[in-house]
């Protein structure tokens, strides 16, 4: 006998743990916009100083600033580990596929810009936007 599952475990859930959208409803009201969230998000992870353009567009979530800033999260090696999809969040300007950006690296300063490279930007994704 091969039955589907899923309907009886979404039943039992359901009934054990009740409605999952209170959850749902939780994040929506409890965890900040990314607006809302920026200066704070800005103040613990970027090194530079805030007052200048860049730091204000960071801090305001600019889209429209003529230079992009991406805060990587985690970078995930592709299937033959040559290349890296990187997950990160937008603090300020617009992303676009082909766009060529410079990547700097945990050690990078002004001073010196031994770890920096420049790379493509590939195909872009939105990670589980609902």
């Amino acid at each position: 006998m091969k039955l589907n599952i899923r309907p009886l475990l979404r039943l039992i859930f359901k009934r054990f743990f009740g409605d999952f959208s209170g959850f749902v409803n939780m994040c929506a009201e409890h965890i900040p916009s990314p607006v809302n969230s920026a200066a704070t998000k800005v103040g613990s992870t970027y090194t530079g100083t805030l007052d200048n353009d860049l730091g204000r567009a960071m801090i305001k979530c600019n889209m429209n600033y003529e230079h992009v800033m991406v805060h990587t999260t985690k970078l995930y090696p592709d299937q033959e580990a040559i290349s890296f999809h990187v997950f990160g969040r937008v603090m300020c300007g617009t992303l676009f596929a082909g766009q060529t950006v410079r990547v700097l690296g945990e050690n990078y300063t002004l001073s010196d810009e031994e770890d920096s490279r420049p790379a493509t930007v590939g195909r872009l994704w939105v990670s589980i936007a609902r």
